[in-house]
Order: structure tokens, then C-alpha cells, then sequence
């Protein structure tokens, strides 16, 4: 894995983060910098070091390394450093999805790649895969591989080459990971690799355990006002994420967060085999 560094702009004397964003390992390595609280309260005189350094840093960036920077709210507009990061980098929002606009998305994906698929058939396929985009779109490639282009995939194909999740399981494993009782998830792990199920919906269902969890801890809003925001139907999983949140250090959960993304990010491109991947996170956190 890449090595991970985080710095709180509120609390952390910003020389550090210019020194570890210019510092070089002996081998090249490359490594992620989290900038948490950009919006934070930061003095105007500090805030001007900021926006003068990185301004002029990403003319020129580190190739060894990953910026990452964390707004908790809408940057100001007027600040030279918003102009920066929107003209030239890639700027992500937090945006919730709905079912349907999963299925509106799942169905122009396969217009794209030259495929027929009823809706009837895509929402059939979205609630057998626990209505996880991730897992969607596992089993729908697997699904394309087989499918042929002139006629429209069929229930048959849907029922023969998908696999079947367990909804109560898959929880139940990502809970004891969380919980971090080995005892409790090594067998049902392996009993959920053994029946040939993907990795990726697995750390699709951890990521948002911790974000979730991570919200929780650095915002001021109530479980209800969360649940909204996400557009979730209940704050139930909220005061979950909250209780279970007490056990966590807000650096813990973003570290994990960001080993989760760079994990999936090495699956998908094949430089790890997923299982030996996934163990070496379990190792880790």
C-alpha cells in the first residue's frame, strides 16, 4: 500500500505539510497527504500561507504524491486558492443517489456498451445484488461477458451467472471487521470466498460503514438531519455508525477509508490479487 499522511489545517503548523509534500522517500514510494479542515478556523494570516504555497505548488506538484483536501463546506469563491483547485484539478462532491437514479444509471451504462436489458430485468438484478452500485456492476460485467449483443439478457442469464448474496452474512462479516473480532469474521470470510463471491462489494459495504462513521464524528448535525442529507429512509443506521463510531479516532477511520479506495483502486487494475489484497488490510487495520 501506499503510505498515508494527514494533517489537520486547524490544529497542525502548516511547515509540516510542506515539508512531507516535498520530501522524498529513498525508493520514490508513493505516498497520500489528507489536508483536513481547509474551511476550518484558520487565522487570515495562516490561511494566506496556505493558499500562496499550494497555489503555486500545483504548477508544479510531486509526482510521488496525492493531494487529497478536505472541505467540510462550499469554499469561498473569492479565495485564490478555490479559483486554483477548480480551473485546474478534479474537484469531487458528496452526491446521495436514489434507486432510480442508480437504475437510470445502470441503464445508460448498457446503452453505452451496446446492451439490452429490460428495466423490469435491471430492477430485479439491483434488489438481488442488496441494492449495492458496486456490487451492480460486478455482476453485470460478468453478466456482458456472457450476454450477446443482438439479443436481450434474459432472466435465465441473470439467474444462471449471478451470483447470490447473503443479505444477513455480507452484513454480518462487515460488522465483525468493524468490530475487529477476528474470531467472528475469518469464518465467515472464507466462507463467503469460498462460495466464489468478488471482494469489491465487500470494501464497497466497509467504505461506507466508516464514512458514515466518520461523518458522524466530525459534524455537529443530529442522526436525523444526517439521514436526510444522505437521503437515507431511517436515522437508524446513523445512530449505529455514531455508537459504533466511539471506538474510532477520526484519523483511524479516514486511514482506513483511503487504504479502502487504494485497494479497490489496485484490484480493478490488476496489480493485486483481491483476496491477498484484502487480508493485507485486514492485517493493517
Amino acid at each position: 500500500f501506499q503510505s498515508h499522511h494527514s494533517f489537520d489545517l486547524e490544529v497542525d503548523d502548516f511547515s509540516n505539510v510542506i515539508e512531507e509534500i516535498n520530501s522524498v522517500s529513498l525508493f520514490n514510494e508513493m505516498k497520500i497527504i489528507i489536508l483536513k479542515n481547509i474551511t476550518g478556523k484558520i487565522p487570515k494570516s495562516e490561511m494566506d500561507i496556505i493558499d500562496n504555497y499550494l497555489t503555486n505548488y500545483f504548477k508544479n506538484p510531486n509526482p510521488h504524491v496525492t493531494l487529497l483536501i478536505i472541505a467540510n463546506k462550499k469554499m469561498d469563491e473569492r479565495r485564490k486558492l478555490t479559483k486554483t483547485l477548480k480551473s485546474n484539478l478534479k474537484v469531487i462532491s458528496s452526491i446521495e443517489y436514489t434507486d432510480s437514479d442508480y437504475l437510470k444509471r445502470i441503464g445508460s451504462y448498457l446503452n453505452t456498451e451496446g446492451y439490452e436489458m429490460s428495466m423490469n430485468l435491471i430492477t430485479l438484478l439491483w434488489e438481488k445484488c442488496l441494492k449495492n452500485y458496486d456490487i451492480m456492476l460486478n455482476e453485470l460485467n460478468k453478466l456482458l461477458v456472457i450476454a450477446d449483443k443482438n439479443e436481450p439478457i434474459t432472466k435465465e442469464l441473470i439467474d444462471s451467472y449471478t451470483s447470490e448474496y447473503e443479505s444477513d452474512e455480507i452484513f454480518l462479516l462487515k460488522d465483525a471487521i468493524v468490530k475487529k473480532n477476528i474470531n467472528e469474521y475469518y469464518p465467515i470470510l472464507n466462507r463467503y470466498i469460498d462460495q466464489g463471491n468478488s471482494i469489491i462489494p465487500l470494501i464497497s459495504l466497509l467504505a461506507n460503514e466508516y464514512r458514515l462513521m466518520y461523518i458522524t464524528k466530525n459534524t455537529n448535525l443530529t442522526d436525523s438531519q444526517i439521514a436526510r442529507n444522505l437521503k437515507m429512509n431511517s436515522d437508524y443506521p446513523v445512530k449505529l455508525a455514531r455508537e459504533k463510531a466511539h471506538n474510532f479516532m477520526s484519523d483511524d477511520l479516514l486511514d482506513n477509508l483511503v487504504k479502502l479506495a487504494d485497494l479497490d483502486y489496485q484490484i480493478k487494475v490488476g496489480e493485486i490479487d483481491e483476496y491477498i489484497g484484502f487480508n493485507m488490510f485486514l492485517l493493517e487495520i
